[in-house]
This record gives C-alpha cells, sequence and structure tokens, in this order.
C-alpha cells in the first residue's frame, strides 16, 4: 500500500511463468530524464492459496481448546508460508480475532488457546498464508471450552424385589 498523497500506477505483466520469482524495479522518466532505479520488489507469479477446511479439535480443557488444521487443497501456486488462526468468543456477532500469527511457520499446524471461559463455547477460522498474501477464511469449527467429566461414585444398593 502505497504512503497517503502518493499517486499508484499499475502495470499488468503478461508471459509470466506460474511458480516463478520476479524481480522488479521501476524507473520515473519526465522532460528531464529519468530517475534513479528503485530498489528491487521480488513478486512471485501466483495466486493466493485456497481456504484451508475449517479447524478440527484436538482436545480440550476447563479453560483451554487446542486446535489443528489441514493444509489447503491449493497453495495459490506458491509454498504456503504459515497460517493465521481467528476465534470469536460469541459475544460479539461475527467478529472474529486473530489470536494466532504463525505468518513464517508453515510447519506449525496447531494451537492451543488457553485462559477460556469454563463450559463456553468459541468459534474458530484458519486461513493460509503464501508469498502473495492471506486465503480467505476456513468455514467455522465451534467447540466446547470444558474437561471430562469425574468418574461417578460407586454404585450402592438401596432395594430389590423377588418379582
Amino acid at each position: 500500500m502505497p504512503p497517503a498523497g502518493l499517486k499508484t500506477f499499475l502495470y499488468k505483466f503478461t508471459g509470466l511463468t506460474a511458480s516463478l520469482t520476479y524481480q522488479i524495479k521501476i524507473q520515473a522518466v519526465n522532460e528531464i530524464g529519468s530517475s534513479l532505479m528503485s530498489e528491487r520488489a521480488y513478486l512471485v507469479c501466483a495466486d493466493l492459496p485456497s481456504a484451508p477446511s475449517a479447524p478440527i479439535l484436538e482436545g480440550t480443557t476447563s479453560t483451554s481448546i487446542s486446535v489443528a488444521w489441514n493444509e489447503p487443497a491449493n497453495d495459490g501456486g506458491a509454498p504456503i508460508s504459515g497460517y493465521k488462526l481467528y476465534m470469536n468468543d460469541l459475544l460479539a456477532d461475527d467478529i472474529f480475532n486473530l489470536i494466532y500469527d504463525g505468518s513464517n511457520y508453515p510447519s506449525a499446524i496447531s494451537f492451543t488457546q488457553k485462559n477460556l471461559t469454563p463450559g463456553k463455547y468459541y468459534r474458530f477460522k484458519i486461513s493460509a498464508m503464501n508469498r502473495n498474501g492471506e486465503s480467505p477464511k476456513s468455514v467455522e469449527a465451534k467447540f466446547l471450552a470444558a474437561d471430562f467429566p469425574g468418574a461417578p461414585s460407586q454404585p450402592y444398593w438401596i432395594t430389590s424385589t423377588t418379582t
């Protein structure tokens, strides 16, 4: 995104090869002459990744939820560089807040959110990143912050009949 007040120019490159990285420099020219070349930008000829499938429950306690996710079906033509996990605490309608930014950790495919309210449901969405940006968010998954119940006490006899 250019700084405020600067003009933006658009140029569409054609004939590029998918998945290759290109080095691009630009130069301004007017009636007086040419400017120095800009610094190099490295651009990958690729799309954004597709959305991953919904997060999967790995485990839960009364105050934490652990989720995992799978790679998206399509990386867009550039390697996945990481994932972003979003959570909604069901207090705000459709506002999902970023709780994990693994933009530079492509092998990290799980996360545990701690300090949750016991007995409360939380919604999660995941997105994938590649060199060109962030995919759409996945379908949401809803999980409960709860632990397994304790074992009941030993049964005991109250009454019985013979018929």
